[in-house]
């Protein structure tokens, strides 16, 4: 990480104000906004979190009767700022002020305050709370908006407190409420922490209550044997009809709970995670009428049940992870025709078994990832409605000019996969319709990067090189030349390409470009304000390992 008040030149990408110092945050992965959100050091983990989210992040809380009832019920409960944001304004202006008296202007203040502002729009007008353990020497701190409840403490508490903020906010009946502890040896209060909230009905956008449903009898009855069962669940309405989503985590059996999701033809989304569905159970599933996403997540399945899949008419996404797929398991898989997603992660297959997706002639989106094919991609060919293509760590040696057939493709991901040089650029330049484009290579010349100067629907475009950086085929200023003349490119990643200041100048014409992450390019960060001078609309995401301090 960057000190930037000590470098004050290289402030660049996301920020953390923290005790009078700002950090760059841009290998975190989290907007400044949130960590500034949670006010706490980066140091220190939050022991319990507690929050309510809205559908949507809609505004329909009333925060001030929310606190009204929060200190009803726990008295000593005090409004610590009045106005949530204005108070995050204020400590962002004294430190420009610290920092002006010193010589040193916050540079990113405006970038600062414009983060503010965002969240401002998104959470509405809020107010910073705190509310006290009975010993008052701790408290919980937190945030109470007009579409969110955000509260953390940074001690072990009271698990009764715990259960009463919890029921509080969840009889509001205006979201979601989620409860989180951090790490540690007592599973006994972890699982109390996660019983508090496994039985809830997540509301989505357009959610209701279950106690709100007018159900028949049958279905009455099975929804509240799987709430008894702390089956996760959801109840919405969407194009004005009701749906549920099911979803079965870690359950020792789940033959009798199939039997109760067949009674609720609602059943839109259907999971099940780290547990086992038998034949059995997938025979009473079978048939449910509007059933569209069914997912299986290191889930024991028997092959003979793929031949169910067919029994739901309106299945459109599939996704199986961490199992093992024979050819007849395949072979089921090609009979759903009308599957437009299908995602299949660390599943064991067979050349002979993959070729049998070429039937599944409406799939748009295809998702693989860790599959020992080293052959068998012509399939691919015969999906003449994919739009959406990502390949992760298939150890293919061949086949891969298939891609170049694949016209209609808008999207396209290839990582991870040895035999992708840049001459995979060639095929790749044929593809005229692509939008969005990650590609992770061996070798990346000029002369490859030639091939994307046809892409003139590019928006996203993210290029990593693997190669060591020893490697005598490396893209220069001429390569980067043609991205520059890219019309519609708003995102560009480049990960271990060395770029000077001529490439930095060459980015600066793409006026359109809204987003840049700049992974170990050896630019120097002078470059990088530069850059960022010419294009003030710019969010630039610098990291450097071999710099001192980042």
């Amino acid at each position: 990480m960057w000190d930037f008040t000590e470098r004050s030149e290289m402030v660049l990408g996301n920020f953390i104000l923290w005790r009078d110092r700002i950090w760059y945050n841009g290998s975190l992965r989290r907007s400044w906004a949130d960590t500034f959100d949670k006010n706490i050091p980066l140091s220190e983990k939050p022991m319990i979190t507690i929050r309510l989210e809205t559908p949507g992040r809609r505004h329909l809380l009333d925060h001030d009767a929310i606190i009204a009832e929060l200190t009803k019920q726990f008295p000593g409960t005090q409004v610590t700022a009045e106005n949530y944001h204005a108070r995050r304004r204020k400590t962002v202006q004294e430190f420009a002020d610290q920092c002006a008296a010193k010589g040193k202007p916050l540079i990113i203040q405006k970038r600062l305050e414009q983060e503010i502002d965002e969240r401002e729009a998104l959470l509405g007008p809020a107010r910073e709370i705190a509310i006290p353990f009975e010993d008052q020497r701790e408290v919980f701190k937190g945030m109470v908006s007009v579409s969110r409840v955000f509260l953390q403490s940074k001690v072990q508490t009271d698990f009764e407190l715990i259960r009463s903020i919890v029921n509080t906010l969840r009889a509001l009946n205006s979201g979601q409420v989620f409860v989180s502890g951090d790490d540690n040896d007592d599973l006994e209060y972890q699982q109390r922490l996660k019983a508090l909230t496994a039985n809830q009905g997540i509301l989505l956008d357009g959610g209701i209550a279950f106690e709100d449903l007018l159900l028949p009898p049958n279905q009455r009855q099975a929804l509240e044997r799987l709430r008894s069962e702390q089956i996760r669940m959801c109840a919405g309405v969407k194009h004005g009809a009701l749906n549920f989503n099911v979803f079965i985590f870690e359950a020792d059996q789940t033959d009798d709970f199939c039997e109760a999701i067949r009674e609720l033809d609602q059943v839109t989304n259907l999971s099940f995670q780290d547990t086992q569905l038998s034949e059995r159970g997938m025979e009473r599933l079978s048939g449910l009428p509007r059933l569209q996403n069914f997912h299986l997540r290191n889930t024991m399945f028997s092959n003979q049940s793929y031949r169910h899949l067919t029994s739901f008419p309106r299945l459109s996404e599939f996704w199986v992870e961490f199992t093992d797929l024979n050819n007849d398991a395949m072979a089921a898989m090609g009979e759903l025709h009308g599957l437009q997603y299908l995602r299949l992660r660390e599943v064991q297959m067979t050349n002979h078994g993959f070729r049998e997706l070429k039937h599944l002639q409406n799939l748009t989106r295809l998702v693989l990832t860790q599959i020992p094919l080293d052959e068998g991609l012509e399939a691919l060919s015969h999906l003449q409605n994919l739009t959406s293509l990502n390949l992760t760590r298939i150890p293919v040696k061949k086949s891969l000019e298939v891609i170049s057939s694949l016209t209609q493709l808008k999207y396209l991901e290839l990582s991870e996969i040895p035999s992708v040089t840049g001459d995979v650029l060639e095929m790749i330049g044929q593809l005229t319709n692509l939008e969005g484009l990650s590609l992770e290579m061996s070798t990346l010349t000029d002369e490859n990067v030639n091939h994307l100067s046809g892409l003139k629907r590019l928006t996203q475009l993210s290029l990593t090189l693997t190669a060591p950086a020893s490697h005598p085929r490396r893209l220069t200023s001429k390569g980067i030349q043609v991205l520059s003349e890219l019309p519609q490119l708003r995102q560009l990643q480049l990960s271990a390409i060395p770029l000077d200041q001529a490439s930095a100048n060459l980015l600066g014409q793409l006026t359109q470009l809204r987003y840049l992450a700049l992974n170990d390019s050896g630019l120097p960060p002078t470059c990088c304000l530069q850059l960022k001078k010419s294009l003030p609309d710019l969010h630039i995401h610098w990291i450097d390992s071999d710099q001192p301090g980042s």
